[in-house]
C-alpha cells in the first residue's frame, strides 16, 4: 500500500473530526488528497481567505492531523471563511486544469 500523502492525511483527520467537503469541488478534492505539503501548501496560498492564510503558516512545521484540527476550529461557524477556502480549493482545480 502507497503511503498516504500529506493531503490524504489531512483531509481523512478533517472528516473524521467533523468537517464536510460536501460542498468542495471534486477536482480540487482529488488534488488535495494527493498533495504532499509543499503542493498542499501552494494550494492553499492561492485562497484569500483569512483561514487560508493561517494554515498555510501552520503547514510549514505543522503534522497535518494537527492542521486538520486547526482547520475545523477556524471554520465552526465561519460560513464566510469557509467560503473563502472553498475560493481557494477551486482555485486549486482550475490551476491544475491550466497546465
Amino acid at each position: 500500500m502507497a503511503p498516504q500523502t500529506f493531503g490524504n492525511r489531512f483531509l481523512v483527520e478533517f472528516r473524521r473530526l467533523g468537517g464536510s467537503t460536501r460542498d468542495w469541488p471534486d477536482r480540487a478534492l482529488t488534488l488535495l488528497d494527493q498533495a504532499d505539503r509543499r503542493q498542499f501548501i501552494d494550494a492553499l496560498s492561492k485562497a484569500s481567505s483569512k483561514t487560508a492564510k493561517q494554515l498555510v503558516i501552520a503547514a510549514h512545521t505543522a503534522e497535518p492531523e494537527k492542521l486538520a484540527k486547526r482547520a475545523v476550529e477556524l471554520t465552526k461557524g465561519a460560513h464566510a471563511e469557509l467560503v473563502g477556502l472553498l475560493t481557494g480549493l477551486a482555485a486549486i482545480s482550475n490551476s491544475t486544469n491550466q497546465t
